[in-house]
């Protein structure tokens, strides 16, 4: 089967089915780059995103075009918002949040080579820009580059270890596939404790895989039962239990082998 983003040893399933316990690559809010108006003059940020004093001057028309490209999001209406974006950078070109929002829009319309320039544009800028980071391991995860997810995660982690929880998820990924599995496996635990409400279960699939390629079956088998409480009728449901059964056999064949010495 094919456990997670790399390949086990494992009955196999096809190669063509989407990798299960991929994390998706979707924004939420604490990876938004778009600021959110305090006052004139002045910005903060969606989440806790860490930025710098620099980034929180914005001139008063770069603010509203901020508000509107804000609005133009929401709405999905990504024509409009780069509109506002590029009236942002003509006010002010040097925007470290208007380079990152440039590289939201570039992303989303899988534009990835202009998304991840505009993003270290904005690193370039704002070294403290954690949205900006967070795009780039994006980014790296889409296009499977590892050891850069890996680096631009523990930038985020770094700067503001508790506002930016998903990005020990990608750090998870990424160490499993780099056969970090240590690491991979506190980056999953720590994605879980800051993820009460459930909002990616596919850490659970993931951490399973991660304890499986570990050689713990047994605890595997109940990250794989967690998710199943937690999303009971997910399309692959039928695959996890199987799964399950799998590993719940190798757990009592070293039972068995155990309990066959201690007789001896």
């Amino acid at each position: 089967m094919m456990a997670g983003l790399i390949f086990l040893a494992l009955p196999a399933f096809s190669a063509d089915e989407p990798l299960r316990s991929t994390p998706p690559v979707q924004l939420s809010a604490s990876e938004a780059c778009s600021p959110i108006p305090s006052e004139w003059g002045t910005r903060r940020y969606v989440g806790t995103a860490t930025v710098s004093v620099k980034s929180l001057l914005t001139p008063q028309k770069a603010a509203q075009a901020f508000e509107h490209a804000e609005r133009d999001f929401a709405g999905n209406n990504l024509q409009d918002a780069e509109k506002e974006v590029n009236i942002a950078l003509a006010i002010d070109p040097n925007s470290a949040v208007a380079w990152c929002l440039m590289g939201i829009l570039r992303e989303q319309e899988l534009q990835l080579d202009e998304a991840s320039t505009a993003y270290s544009r904005a690193v370039a800028i704002d070294s403290h820009l954690v949205p900006a980071y967070l795009g780039l391991a994006r980014i790296a995860f889409r296009r499977h580059r590892w050891p850069e997810v890996i680096r631009f995660t523990d930038k985020v982690v770094s700067q503001n270890p508790l506002g930016s929880p998903v990005a020990y998820l990608y750090s998870a990924a990424a160490n499993f596939n780099q056969s970090n599995l240590a690491a991979a496996e506190i980056s999953a635990r720590r994605f879980q404790a800051l993820d009460p409400g459930h909002e990616r279960p596919q850490v659970y699939l993931l951490l399973g895989d991660i304890l499986a390629a570990e050689g713990d079956y047994a605890d595997a088998v109940e990250q794989e039962r967690a998710f199943l409480r937690i999303v009971p009728n997910d399309y692959d449901a039928r695959r996890i239990k199987q799964q399950v059964n799998v590993w719940e056999g190798l757990l009592n064949r070293g039972k068995a082998s155990l309990v066959a010495r201690d007789n001896k």
